[in-house]
């Protein structure tokens, strides 16, 4: 299966957006969704869309908040683009030359770019240097 997810900063990964409540992101995949806890401070679950590689977090008011996707997914190709550049298998020296070329400005923090005014991120877990690869990229509200 291949999927071509488009980012559209702060508000939407593929057909899931900012402020979508559960109903809404369910009826939207067509993919098995499993739920967690990312840490024992969660209120509310995370939705895994694990054949898109997809986290879904939501606020204390059950509306979607922050969407992370991974560049990496088992058992099927997702391609992940942003402003038509493609991030799957980019470095993170590339993502910071994408970032020059977007129409926002970006920070540099732990694990990657972020602009919190787009409300867009890349990030990579073992970000320990530019050709670090990137694991994927995440929008928040």
């Amino acid at each position: 299966m291949n999927e071509l997810l488009v980012v559209k900063a702060g508000i939407s990964i593929g057909p899931y957006k900012i402020g979508m409540n559960r109903t809404e992101v369910w009826s939207k995949s067509r993919y098995p969704i499993t739920s967690f806890y990312k840490t024992d401070a969660s209120i509310q679950r995370t939705d895994d869309i694990t054949l898109l590689g997809i986290h879904v977090h939501y606020d204390e008011d059950g509306r979607s908040n922050f969407i992370e996707a991974f560049t990496s997914v088992k058992y099927n190709s997702t391609v992940l683009e942003i402003e038509e550049l493609v991030i799957n298998g980019q470095c993170m020296k590339d993502i910071f030359a994408l970032t020059e070329l977007l129409p926002y400005s970006f920070k540099k923090n732990d694990y990657g770019y972020e602009s919190k005014t787009a409300g867009v991120g890349f990030f990579c877990h073992d970000f320990e240097g530019p050709n670090s690869l990137v694991d994927g990229i995440y929008i928040m509200k």
